[in-house]
């Protein structure tokens, strides 16, 4: 329980009531009767339990990562290395090519904080941003175009007279995702 509390904290918002609700609501927690954050839990406890289930019975090569330190790049390297994929130097590309994109964001929409993108790591973190996890990192698709680690987000930049960044993606438990912001 006390992870389920801090992956609630960390998003923030209305997250908690949220989860609570699509676990407790669900097919699945109707018929074991979950109520509350406890249910939740329990929801999610039982679905860790199948999908290691699922895991262990797969019989090819494959890697369990516990990811609890939040070291998502050295996390990426790992896997890197299993794939067997050779790595780049990356940090060195992402200051040259991206330091334009760094800076504080102001969300088009009123009563949406703003949001800061930072470089950590070698990454390209977001943080701030509606219905994503604090210092999320941004993996590159194309020069203006990035994937949100974790979720089926995607943020563009587009360039112009000012720096224009969105948001967007399908809608989840918080509503649409579709935000605007411009650099300031």
């Amino acid at each position: 329980m006390k992870r389920s509390k801090k992956i609630c904290t960390r998003r923030g918002g209305s997250t908690e009531q949220n989860f609570i609700r699509a676990a407790t609501q669900s097919p699945y927690g109707q018929s074991r009767g979950l109520h509350g954050f406890a249910g939740m839990a329990a929801y999610w406890i039982d679905y860790r339990n199948m999908a290691d289930a699922a895991f262990q019975g797969l019989g090819c090569n494959k890697i369990a990562i516990e990811n609890s330190e939040g070291d998502w790049s050295g996390y990426g390297r790992i896997l890197l290395d299993f794939l067997g994929i050779i790595g780049s130097d990356k940090d060195s590309v992402v200051q040259q090519n991206y330091q334009r994109l760094l800076g504080t964001y102001r969300s088009e929409t009123e009563g949406t904080p703003d949001c800061c993108i930072e470089i950590e790591r070698g990454n390209l973190i977001a943080d701030g941003l509606p219905q994503v996890w604090t210092r999320t990192t941004l993996i590159p698709k194309s020069a203006n175009l990035y994937h949100v680690q974790s979720l089926p987000f995607q943020v563009e930049f587009l360039e112009g007279e000012r720096i224009r960044m969105c948001l967007t993606g399908p809608t989840l438990l918080d509503g649409p995702v579709d935000y605007h912001f411009f650099k300031i």
